[in-house]
């Protein structure tokens, strides 16, 4: 099982979260490339 489907299936066992807040803590714990705080590469 790699990191990101332990993430995946911990974040998906807690109940009390709603879908929309798995999605955001989802992304907060595997960052993904193209992100606000990252710096925008120039064009």
């Amino acid at each position: 099982m790699t990191s990101e489907e332990y993430i995946r299936r911990l974040v998906d066992d807690w109940p009390p979260l709603s879908a929309a807040q798995r999605d955001r803590l989802r992304a907060l714990l595997r960052p993904q490339p193209g992100q606000r705080n990252r710096p925008a590469k120039a064009a």
